[in-house]
């Protein structure tokens, strides 16, 4: 692994200061890598202790021409599903599937709906503008984006956040409200190291164990997702129940290697209804209801 350990300036905003924003913009791919291996370390900016780290612990292409992305962030248990569609918008599938959180390819003042809530509010993401700049010593390309909640009239709109993705890198930086700002310290992309990474080997691995997620979206019709996660290779087996327990569709019967799986399920042809999808692995049997709603 070639290893590329210039320090990262903590400043990391300082470089964007009178630099202009015409700088020529790579591919819109290389501001978000995607590729199973790939870990983000970020500090926090005021007392630089580690705030998270980010894994990408597998990849696909979808029927869809679509990239999805599987990992996970530490400390706690936080997953990540996400997508990059063919526009190269990129989807949180666990929270708001429905909207971009950001859009590669945006041109500079361009604005998208990021998330809708109950109360009417919404998240309006806008690319403030594309800078050149240097992360861990190396020039780039980095891309501004802008997060504000907006609230139905009369109350005004409240700052949430900026991000940088740099290409190459992805996400550099976040300045959060209410003053919080995380930067990258260190990362291993497509299979290079940058900067200072600790706690992380080389060949990065999913946990070690079996679990079957809550489907999304649920209540779902007609398509919703599975996720599950696989300890160690074995034989999988997922299939789905009516409440009398007649089965009714096998969704994965084969050999599975350790890692995070997302499978679909279609319910052409099944009524509104509660249904049950159980997981078969090493002894181990996982089930979990849903709800079909027309």
């Amino acid at each position: 692994m070639k290893i590329l350990t210039q320090p990262f300036l903590l400043a990391f905003s300082l470089f964007l200061l009178g630099v202009s924003s015409h700088a020529q913009t790579p591919p819109p791919l290389s501001f978000y890598p995607y590729r199973a291996g790939n870990v983000w370390q970020y500090r926090d900016a005021f007392n630089n202790e580690i705030a998270y780290t980010r894994y990408n612990d597998r990849d696909s292409v979808g029927n869809d021409s679509s990239i999805y992305i599987w990992g996970r962030i530490l400390p706690g248990s936080s997953r990540l599903f996400e997508k990059i569609d063919a526009s190269y918008s990129v989807y949180a599938l666990l929270n708001q599937p429905n909207y971009p959180h950001y859009k590669l390819n945006a041109d500079s003042g361009q604005s998208w709906q990021a998330a809708q809530f109950a109360n009417g509010s919404q998240i309006v993401a806008t690319l403030i503008g594309i800078s050149s700049g240097r992360v861990f010593g190396f020039q780039t390309t980095v891309r501004r984006y802008r997060f504000t909640l907006v609230y139905p009239p009369p109350h005004p709109p409240f700052w949430i956040s900026d991000d940088y993705l740099a290409s190459g890198f992805g996400l550099v930086q976040s300045f959060v409200e209410p003053g919080a700002t995380f930067y990258l310290a260190g990362a291993i992309i497509d299979s290079v190291r940058w900067g200072i990474i600790v706690g992380v080997n080389e060949q990065t691995k999913p946990p070690h164990m079996f679990a079957l997620h809550q489907n999304y979206p649920n209540p779902f019709n007609p398509t919703t997702t599975i996720n599950y996660d696989v300890a160690q290779k074995t034989l999988i087996r997922l299939k789905v129940f009516d409440l009398l327990g007649r089965e009714l569709a096998t969704l994965v019967d084969d050999v599975k290697e350790a890692g995070p799986y997302s499978v679909s399920f279609q319910a052409n042809g099944l009524a509104s209804g509660v249904y049950f999808y159980r997981l078969e692995m090493a002894q181990t049997t996982l089930t979990k209801k849903m709800i079909i709603q027309k």
